[in-house]
This record gives C-alpha cells, structure tokens and sequence, in this order.
C-alpha cells in the first residue's frame, strides 16, 4: 500500500527471538528511531540509509524522567487496595517486584528459573508484588505454578496481570529490587537506580549499568544471596536509554519526513561488498 513505516527501538540485542522479529520490522522499515548509539550502529549496518536512523531515546523515558515522584496519590492507592497488606514501611523500600516472562525457545529452562524465583519469594517472606508472566508459550504453566505453589495465598505477596504504567513506576522507583528477565528490570529499573536481579537468557545481551546483577544460571542459594546483598542497594541514575525528550526528536523528523518515499534499497554505507567479497 506504499505506507511509509517509522519503527521505534530497533537495533537492540537481547536473547531470545525477539530480536529476530525486531531486526525483520526493521527491514520492513523507512524511518528508524533508536534508543542508543549503539543500537543506531547496528541498523546502519543492516544497510538502512544513515539519515533515516535517528538516536532519540526511549519514549518511555520521557515518562520515567519527568515523573513526579513527590505526588503519591497513585501508589497509595495501590496499596489502599491491597487489603492483606498492613506491614509498616512497605512503601518506603520494604517490597519487591518479580516479574519473569517464559523463554520460548527454552521454556523448561524459565520454568526451572521461576520455580526457583517463587521459592525465593516463599522463603523470605518479604512483601512481594508478582507481575504475571506475558502471554508467551509457557505462561500458563508459570500461572499454574503460582497456584499450586500457594503464592498467591501468602499474605505478604499480591498478583497482578496488569498495572498502569505510571503506577508501576513508582513501584519501581521505591521499591528494594526487581527480580526476572523483564527489560523493566534494566531500562526503568536502572534509571531509577533501583537495583535487579536478571535471570536467565532473555536479557543476555542487553546493555545495562551496574544496578543490574546477572545470573544467567541461578541457584536458589545465589539467588537468595543476591537479593540480601545486590537488592539492599542503590545505584546512581543509568539514563543510556534516553534523555527525556524522545517524543520531541520524533515528532520533528516526521514532520520533516517524506512519507511517499517507500521505495527501500540497500545501503552499503562506505562498505564495498565486491572488494570485501575479494579480500
């Protein structure tokens, strides 16, 4: 239908097979924007002209940056209906957050991993906020381990399938640590400074700053350690994905943007493939 494409976050790597579907859309693409140097690297690479792959930043970020984080009204509402929950402190850092979404290409591995996460939860005790896992192949057996485990009869955990976006920041921001493979955990978690425990491979090869802790294969025993000693932490701001004026930087470049221009071709970008082909 020759409609021009703009593609937002392409150029990232992480660990699973997102990363093929986000490198095929950005074939697909005409307009690029990116969240980091590197990641406009890459898409350059992949042969998209060099003026049409723009390093803006996250949106999100724009977001996270200018959140008021002084007006509480909707984190305590959060936790006004959260009627099981009247330990002192629990807005003031006492809480976690676990959020762990299935590996398709490995989804006995991610059930190990949240097998061994939920056991974490029941062991400590701590006031706990569990994001349900996304609706990737294996998600319904994590579900059915929550139930069969008793999680979500524990008094000091409450279940979610879904929170406001605001809302969830603010958890984030005051919250001790966010456990899983949820890039939250890398992203927001980061620019916030509050620390994650990232387990597994989904996130493998995404960029983060020291807020982040990898075990790639956890043991109930690490796993417990890292929260006492990595989750007790804070961390200065990792503001890589973005500035806050994201949503700005895109909205001037496709006013600018030629959106009859749909027809793509490769771009060698200074690379010669005949002589790379002879060397």
């Amino acid at each position: 239908m020759n409609v021009c494409v703009a593609h937002i976050e392409g150029g990232e790597i992480t660990g699973t097979i997102d990363e093929s579907i986000r490198h095929a859309i950005t074939k697909l693409s005409h307009l690029h924007f990116v969240c980091t140097e590197e990641a406009r690297q890459r898409v350059v690479s992949m042969g998209e002209k060099e003026a049409q792959v723009i390093h803006t930043g996250c949106p999100a970020m724009d977001i996270i940056i200018n959140l008021d984080l002084s007006t509480g009204n909707q984190i305590q509402s959060f936790w006004d209906s959260q009627a099981k929950w009247e330990m002192k402190g629990v807005t003031e850092g006492g809480f976690i957050i676990v959020s762990h979404h299935p590996v398709t290409t490995d989804i006995e591995q991610s059930l190990k991993e949240f097998d061994i996460i939920t056991d974490a939860i029941l062991k400590l005790e701590i006031p706990t906020v569990l994001l349900f896992p996304n609706v990737d192949a294996g998600s319904k057996d994590m579900v059915r381990m929550v139930r069969l485990k008793g999680v979500e009869k524990a008094g000091y955990v409450t279940c979610h399938k879904h929170i406001p976006f605001e809302t969830y920041m603010r958890l984030l921001a005051t919250s001790r640590c966010l456990i899983g493979n949820s890039s939250a955990g890398i992203r927001e978690a980061g620019a916030f400074g509050t620390p994650s425990i990232n387990i597994g491979t989904r996130q493998s090869s995404r960029a983060h700053g020291e807020s982040v802790l990898d075990l790639p294969a956890v043991t109930l025993p690490e796993l417990l350690s890292a929260i006492e000693s990595h989750g007790q932490k804070r961390f200065p701001k990792d503001l890589r994905y973005g500035q806050g004026n994201a949503t700005k930087v895109m909205l001037q470049h496709l006013k600018s943007v030629d959106v009859k221009a749909t027809q793509k071709r490769f771009e060698d970008n200074g690379i010669s493939l005949l002589a790379s082909l002879s060397n």
